[in-house]
């Protein structure tokens, strides 16, 4: 599924996805989850997709279907994902560099621009 994800790239991405290398936090993981469940304007989940989520985050094998079965939670895990994908795309200053490390697997990727907006592509 291809997202416009414009509103947060806009954002402070490391709100919602940090360590604690980068934070000097123990806690970060339960802050940043906090920080994506209060989230009110990034509304990536709903009642038609929430399908399309659901299949994408249980391919990770990190969680059983019980544990991110509402839209709440799903919707935190885009969030969280994308901030990821967003942090990562702001480490390369060429969309070359950004799209050959890509192809090559070394690195998440799925963020391209469609005129003049900025998308991300989720999905199995």
């Amino acid at each position: 599924m291809e997202i416009n994800i414009d509103k947060q790239m806009e954002m402070e991405n490391c709100l919602f996805c940090s360590s604690v290398a980068e934070s000097g936090l123990s806690n970060i993981g339960q802050i940043t989850w906090n920080n994506t469940l209060e989230e009110t304007e990034l509304n990536y989940v709903n009642q038609e997709n929430k399908e399309e989520f659901l299949q994408y985050f249980l391919s990770f094998g990190a969680w059983e279907k019980e544990e991110i079965d509402s839209i709440e939670e799903l919707n935190a895990l885009a969030i969280q994902e994308i901030a990821h994908r967003i942090r990562e795309f702001e480490n390369y200053d060429c969309l070359k560099e950004y799209k050959k490390d890509e192809m090559e697997g070394s690195i998440m990727g799925g963020i391209f621009k469609h005129n003049g907006s900025h998308y991300i592509t989720l999905g199995l």
